[in-house]
C-alpha cells in the first residue's frame, strides 16, 4: 500500500513536470516537418547513494519514457541549499528539497542569510519527512541528548 502511495506522487510529480515543460516553450512557426523538438534538462540531486538522487532518477525516467521529446536527466549535487540555490539562480529547472530549506531560500533566512530566491515555488510533496536516528543495539546512546559531545555523520554539507 505504501509503495503505491509513493509510486501514484512519483507519476503525480511526473505529470507536472510535463505539463510545466510543455507549457513553458516558445512557440514557434516552423514547417511542419521541424516542429517535433527534443528538450533536455538535468536535475541537481544529493549524493549518488541518497533518496534525492533516487527519487528524481525514477521521476526522469519516467518523464522520458512516457515523453519521447523530453529527456530528464538527475544528476548528484550538494543537497537541500545547494538545490534551491540552483533553481533559485535559474541554473536548473527543478530539483528536490526540504520544505524548510525552501523556506529559508524564500524568505533569506537561516543558511541563507544575505540571500533571498523569492522565484520559488512548491509544485507538491514527494514524501513525508520523518527521520529516524539510528544505532548500533550495543550503543550507550538511548535518546537524541545522548549525542552530545559526539560526532557523527549526516551526509553532504547543506543536505
Amino acid at each position: 500500500m505504501r509503495l503505491n502511495k509513493i509510486l501514484v506522487g512519483f507519476l503525480i510529480v511526473a505529470l507536472v513536470v510535463t505539463i510545466f515543460v510543455g507549457c513553458s516553450k516558445k512557440s514557434e512557426t516552423k514547417p511542419p516537418e521541424e516542429t517535433t523538438k527534443s528538450y533536455s534538462f538535468k536535475m541537481p540531486s544529493g549524493s549518488p547513494t541518497g533518496t534525492y538522487y533516487i527519487t528524481l532518477t525514477a521521476i526522469a525516467g519516467v518523464v522520458s519514457k512516457y515523453e519521447p521529446n523530453i529527456v530528464a536527466v538527475a544528476v548528484p549535487g550538494g543537497g537541500s541549499a545547494a538545490n534551491c540555490r540552483s533553481v533559485g539562480k535559474g541554473e536548473s529547472l527543478m530539483s528536490m528539497t526540504t520544505s524548510m530549506v525552501a523556506y529559508q531560500a524564500f524568505t533569506g533566512t537561516g543558511s541563507f542569510q544575505n540571500e533571498k530566491y523569492e522565484n520559488l515555488r512548491s509544485v507538491g510533496p514527494a514524501h513525508p519527512l520523518i527521520i529516524s536516528f539510528i544505532v548500533r543495539a550495543n550503543s550507550n546512546i538511548k535518546t537524541v541528548y545522548d549525542l552530545k559531545g559526539k560526532r557523527i555523520a549526516i551526509g553532504e554539507a547543506g543536505s
